[in-house]
């Protein structure tokens, strides 16, 4: 199965790193080591990044990209214009002394999906920041994507399910849906996209002939049996992500030169080379603003006018001092309250793939595989992670604050966490030395200051010879856990920005893919179980004892079978009802009767145990249909809602007897 693949690949990938685990570092090498066996200091570990500058008029953003483009145009149009090589995001291949024990559980309830009344909402990173979704509550409705149309649900006092109306969407991938109020936001990549390749043997990359289109829609769902798109934008480039804050959505896109008409060599040989190359350096000269810069077009779907312009006004691109490519990263702000417009976007020259926030400030980060003055371009040896800050506390449009880099790379979303005025970012970074795996993972603490992300504080160290494979983020609190034939699940006191430090260390084995607190001074953690020779053996559920941080341990653990559950590569499918103690995990086991379902389990102090499970197949007809394939879980009132593309299941949170059944289609 697709999942199996996927997963086997990942695990392939992690046998492989089989070395000798070493203890944290907080200070220097211990007298006698071996300097080569040693990862850099941390002050290695950081580049500062000099503060982006914006462009004073079109004129001179124009010159900045015909002169940069001058020296790189060849005969198949641009080559050499990326300094990188871009890995999908999540590959997936977000007073005094510690917080305590109470506030840490509080403070990752409120920001990952807690309930809200009597109703749960989606599992996100940060409390008032929504991410998109594929399906979404506010307890009186609920609103589902499924085979390209959006499906609207109203629920009774009495918790029954009506169907209501549908409406055609983008036929797009990749994306999801915001909702806040009666409107709802719908996003995704309209088309495949080109993605930039790397070509190893001449050592460059090479400009793809076009990056995407995205869409945007705004729907009105005021009327259930009747919903209704008000708007359209369609914009130039690759959705990547979105948050919502009060209300005002911020949709990060990042683009690439599409409307250049560069030509190729006409037949082989020198000559049909230059005659190329030639002509395409005419195009650039030729070039105006428009065909740099991304496009938008807006629609009223009401009225059916339309608006056309850039997506961008020139003085709102900052770039740094050092050429970074010819792509660009636009945040466009979207008030689901009025029409859909490019007005007020912000964007910085060069890319991303990792997006997270809090309710003040937008992060957009970039893994870097490789350089050019590197000797293997695509080695994740020389990988570090580009982070830009903008300001998103005005309901106007994103304005950029600061840059950094760091040496390393990010998981996902989940190793980036701001924190009264700093920026923790957790990275992996891979070392080969000798022939042995010298990689590292730290924790580095950065603060904006005069356009920089600047280092304030690292703590470095762990799991040497692995990579992370989780973070979570609770207040003063640090959870890291890396992997290679066990489990080091790590806690840090992060309350000093200025000194983080690992005050414990757990060794299991298996690894943990998601971190979630249950309660004070409890932390469950859903992965893989693995032999003692980091063979993997099938998901398992883990709850840990981290009331004391110097000395966290495992309480309990469940095991799944042969399969994983989908939050180890996609945290909002994760549910937990801290009321009753109800976690449900959508789960794909592979076995001879495959399941695609979802495992419901309770959580109570130091014990885990199934409850039972879910499946959306009526009458055993669509059980073997992928579309039946559970995806999230809601809670509303006395009931378990589940949904898949198939449709939405009603279960009784107690006992789980079935009440509804309502298909999407038929």
């Amino acid at each position: 199965m697709r999942r199996f693949a996927a997963v086997a690949s990942a695990y392939a990938a992690v046998l492989v790193l089989a070395f000798v685990l070493t203890a944290p570092r907080v200070g220097p090498p211990a007298s006698g080591a071996d300097p080569a066996s040693q990862p850099p200091s941390p002050a290695d570990d950081i580049t500062l990044v000099s503060a982006l500058e914006p462009f004073d008029s079109c004129e001179e953003l124009l010159g900045y990209f015909r002169e940069e483009a001058l020296e790189r145009v060849g005969p198949w149009g641009l080559d050499g214009g990326f300094d990188h090589y871009v890995a999908m995001e999540g590959t997936e291949l977000r007073a005094g002394g510690p917080t305590s024990v109470a506030d840490t559980a509080a403070a990752a309830s409120s920001g990952g999906g807690a309930a809200t009344g009597d109703f749960s909402t989606t599992n996100v990173q940060e409390a008032g920041v929504d991410e998109p979704d594929i399906a979404k509550t506010d307890g009186r409705r609920v609103v589902a994507l499924a085979r390209g149309r959006l499906h609207v649900l109203t629920v009774d006092d009495g918790g029954t399910l009506t169907k209501g109306g549908s409406v055609k969407v983008i036929d797009a991938w990749g994306g999801g849906l915001l909702l806040d109020g009666d409107r709802v936001l719908v996003m995704g990549q309209a088309d495949g996209g080109v993605h930039p390749l790397h070509d190893v043997a001449v050592d460059r990359a090479i400009m793809p002939v076009g990056s995407g289109r995205s869409s945007l829609q705004l729907v009105d769902i005021s009327e259930p049996s009747d919903p209704r798109i008000v708007s359209t934008l369609e914009v130039d480039g690759q959705y990547s992500s979105a948050r919502l804050v009060d209300g005002v959505a911020r949709v990060v896109l990042t683009s690439q030169p599409m409307a250049l008409p560069f030509v190729t060599p006409e037949g082989g040989g020198i000559r049909a080379e230059r005659e190329a190359r030639s002509r395409n350096r005419q195009v650039v000269r030729d070039s105006t603003i428009d065909q740099w810069l991304p496009y938008a077009v807006a629609t009223d779907e009401a009225t059916g006018n339309q608006r056309e312009q850039t997506l961008l006004d020139c003085e709102q691109v900052h770039h740094p001092d050092t050429f970074s490519g010819f792509g660009l990263v636009s945040i466009v702000t979207v008030d689901l309250r009025g029409q859909l417009h490019a007005d007020g976007t912000a964007a910085v020259v060069g890319s991303a793939e990792t997006t997270y926030a809090s309710t003040d400030n937008l992060y957009v980060a970039l893994n870097e595989w490789g350089r050019h003055d590197t000797p293997s371009p695509v080695s994740a040896e020389g990988m570090r992670t580009t982070i830009h800050q903008f300001d998103i506390s005005d309901v106007g449009g994103a304005r950029y604050i600061a840059s950094g880099q760091v040496d390393g790379r990010l998981l996902n979303q989940w190793a980036l966490s701001e924190h009264d005025g700093h920026l923790r970012v957790a990275t992996t970074t891979d070392r080969v030395r000798g022939g042995r795996d010298r990689s590292d993972s730290a924790v580095t603490v950065l603060r904006a200051e005069a356009g920089r992300l600047v280092r304030v504080g690292h703590v470095d160290g762990l799991g040497r010879g692995e990579q992370i494979y989780a973070v979570r983020y609770a207040g003063d609190i640090g959870y890291v856990v890396t992997f290679r034939q066990i489990d080091p699940l790590y806690t840090l006191d992060l309350s000093d920005p200025e000194n983080p430090r690992v005050r414990g260390e757990l060794k299991i084995p298996g690894y943990s893919a998601y971190l979630h607190p249950v309660g004070e001074g409890r932390l469950l953690g859903v992965g893989q179980d693995a032999s003692a020779d980091g063979q993997v053996r099938g998901g398992q559920v883990s709850l840990f004892d981290v009331a004391d941080l110097t000395e966290p341990r495992r309480v309990d653990q469940l095991d799944l079978g042969p399969g994983a559950a989908t939050v180890e590569h996609d945290h909002r499918a994760f549910l937990h009802w801290p009321a009753t103690g109800t976690v449900v995990l959508p789960f794909e086991r592979w076995e001879r009767r495959p399941f695609m379902g979802a495992v419901v389990l309770h959580v109570d102090g130091d014990r885990i145990r199934e409850v039972g499970e879910i499946e959306h197949a009526p009458g055993g007809g669509a059980r073997y249909d992928m579309g039946a394939m559970v995806q999230r879980a809601f809670v509303m009132g006395d009931a378990l809602v589940t949904v898949s593309d198939a449709g939405v299941a009603v279960n009784a949170l107690a006992g789980l007897a079935q009440r509804q059944w309502v298909p999407f289609s038929g």
